[in-house]
């Protein structure tokens, strides 16, 4: 029974063993945005959620290496459909959002991602940090006028 990497085990008090995810501090000194997570007691759980933080590790550390992340579709890091990948591998989607609501969530984030700008190019392309809170209104309206009109 290997554990994933970057995973560490600790015995409760218990006697029960609960894993962390932990990425090395080196990688933490270079700002890693992967971030350090208790995974719980059940070894199952814990070894998936651990391949997805690894996965998100292995592309962040690509990067950093200034090489070409190479999965099939993959959105560029820090846009609008990176934001929505991350968020839909995150804990708060997976343990907050019923599975029966996640079909509701996935078809709004499509549609804020295939919007067309005034420039013609898809709000899904765009870097996150150039979303203004006045754009978040504007795409908040047009959804807005679609249900009404």
């Amino acid at each position: 029974m290997q554990l994933p990497r970057h995973v560490i085990p600790k015995r409760l008090a218990g006697g029960e063993t609960a894993y962390y995810y932990n990425v090395p501090t080196k990688y933490r000194k270079l700002k890693c945005s992967v971030q350090n997570e208790p995974l719980g007691t059940d070894f199952a759980a814990m070894t998936k959620r651990a391949d997805v933080l690894n996965g998100q590790f292995d592309e962040w550390d690509t990067q950093r290496k200034g090489l070409p992340v190479s999965a099939p579709n993959m959105p560029k890091h820090g846009t609008v459909d990176w934001l929505f990948r991350e968020y839909k591998i995150s804990r708060a989607y997976l343990d907050k959002v019923a599975v029966r609501s996640r079909d509701d969530y996935e078809w709004a984030m499509d549609q804020v991602c295939n919007t067309l700008t005034k420039k013609r190019d898809r709000v899904g392309d765009r870097l996150v940090r150039t979303i203004t809170p006045r754009a978040a209104d504007k795409l908040y309206d047009k959804f807005i006028e679609r249900e009404t009109g």
